[in-house]
């Protein structure tokens, strides 16, 4: 999620997913089908929520909006 946010730096983010999931397999933590299965459950929330709050979907955004309709919590 936060390579959409800072692109120059996805490289170097993803690098940082991998080697935090490396450390627990080597650990003895996870197996690494585990570590595949939620590195790619990790990027499917973020894909959703990036689009979620794009469209106006969001709680925040929703939240947002009534706060600037006036409707929102005071």
């Amino acid at each position: 999620m936060l390579g959409a946010f800072f692109p120059g730096q996805r490289a170097q983010l993803d690098a940082m997913v991998i080697e935090a999931g490396l450390s627990r397999m080597y650990g003895g933590i996870h197996y690494r089908f585990d570590i595949e299965a939620g590195q790619e459950l990790g990027r499917s929330v973020a894909r959703f929520t990036i689009a979620a709050d794009r469209s106006g979907r969001s709680v925040l955004t929703q939240n947002n909006k009534e706060e600037e309709e006036g409707d929102g919590p005071n």
